[in-house]
């Protein structure tokens, strides 16, 4: 997930959760129905997937979950998704980089793993990962020059779960992890294919 600002569990920011939109509300104007509607907005702001890996990745875990509806979908959660009682975080990265001029290939990759502070609103409280479990992704395609990675083929992700108690173990207030040394996290740097995803959480959930 892209970085955003997150406070304690159990303060739950007071702005009720929006309900699902259908994609066929339409907009209007002075009551009149201009001919587009929520979906027409989702296909020209959103259907570059690969810029937006980040909401992917996270809705991709939440269908692996069974999940029908957001967690974070107001930002001020501490936490992107909601699991048998545990925190997921759900942080996204890919090889393919459609912001440089050339779409060059980036074989060092990177995740955020940085602490946030428990109150939002208050910069001098504790400072933790506010989480008990990550999930990595990778799309991990590359493409030929000219051509675009497909983030709709989930035959091109790798995705790693890990217990957050073993990145606070292993990386301590460290604010970044790179693939290579999340490979090597003993037992947990293992690669997984998506429909291994749900049984790897349940796994740590129930400490097996």
């Amino acid at each position: 997930m892209a970085e955003k600002t997150k406070h304690q569990l159990g303060k739950e920011h007071t702005t009720e959760r929006p309900e699902l939109l259908s994609g066929n509300e339409v907009f209007k104007h002075n009551g009149v129905d201009l001919g587009f509607t929520v979906i027409d907005y989702w296909r020209f702001q959103f259907s570059n997937l690969i810029d937006n890996l980040g909401f992917v990745a996270e809705f991709l875990i939440a269908q692996a979950l069974n999940k029908d509806e957001p967690d974070n979908c107001n930002g001020w959660t501490v936490y992107d998704l909601g699991y048998r009682g545990k925190r997921i975080e759900v942080k996204a990265t890919s090889y393919y980089q459609s912001w440089k001029a050339s779409h060059e290939i980036c074989e060092q990759r990177t995740f955020s793993i940085r602490k946030t502070y428990v109150d939002y609103q208050n910069a001098k409280s504790d400072m933790a990962r506010q989480n008990d479990i990550y999930i990595f992704c990778i799309e991990k395609e590359k493409p030929q020059k000219g051509e675009i990675a497909n983030p709709l083929n989930l035959d091109n992700w790798i995705f790693y779960v890990v217990p957050t108690s073993i990145i606070n173990n292993l990386f301590g207030d460290q604010k970044t992890l790179s693939l290579n040394r999340l490979t090597h996290i003993e037992k947990y740097g293992v690669e997984l294919t998506y429909d291994q995803v749900k049984e790897k959480v349940d796994q740590i959930i129930d400490n097996k």
